[in-house]
């Protein structure tokens, strides 16, 4: 959980450092309280730079490799970022535990959507896109279940804090 946590705040802090991905969320009518909020983030294009950084914070590879925040080279000898220029949401357990990230490419390219591997500590089938947020409410006599991140953002933007997105199909 420390270490998804970690990661997202890596691409929290690149989101707000960079032009390109804020361009595309003010073009998108994203207010920075929803950036805040959902703790949105961006996962630049040089490589290797989320593992650098948590490498330094001195987590163990095998780890990182293991929550599928990095890959290993087809050699062998180096590891790289998995996600790579790409719009980036955490995926928050109904404990309030960052578990994964679901990640979506800025711009053309494949896979449009990438997201964290099964793991000890997420399991797609057992979790919901935005569960985190309809368990604050008092009462939960109404949810919503739409297709993607986006839809629960959206609804949420526009004070419909009810709704939930499945985690794939």
């Amino acid at each position: 959980y420390e270490i998804n946590r970690e990661a997202m705040l890596f691409y929290y802090r690149n989101l707000l450092t960079n032009k390109e991905p804020q361009r595309y969320l003010q073009r998108r009518k994203f207010k920075s309280s929803i950036i805040n909020d959902f703790l949105l983030g961006y996962a630049d294009n040089k490589g290797a730079s989320l593992y650098q950084h948590l490498h330094e914070k001195g987590y163990e590879d095998a780890d990182l490799l293991h929550l599928g925040l990095v890959s290993k080279s087809n050699r062998g000898t180096c590891y790289y970022d998995r996600f790579r220029n790409r719009r980036m949401f955490r995926i928050i357990s109904k404990n309030n535990k960052i578990i994964g990230i679901v990640s979506r490419i800025l711009g053309d390219g494949q896979p449009k959507y990438l997201n964290s591997p099964e793991s000890d500590v997420f399991h797609k089938g057992d979790n919901l896109y935005g569960i985190h947020i309809v368990k604050k409410r008092k009462d939960l006599d109404k949810i919503i279940l739409v297709e993607g991140y986006m839809d629960v953002i959206a609804l949420f933007y526009h004070g419909i804090d009810y709704a939930v997105a499945s985690l794939g199909t």
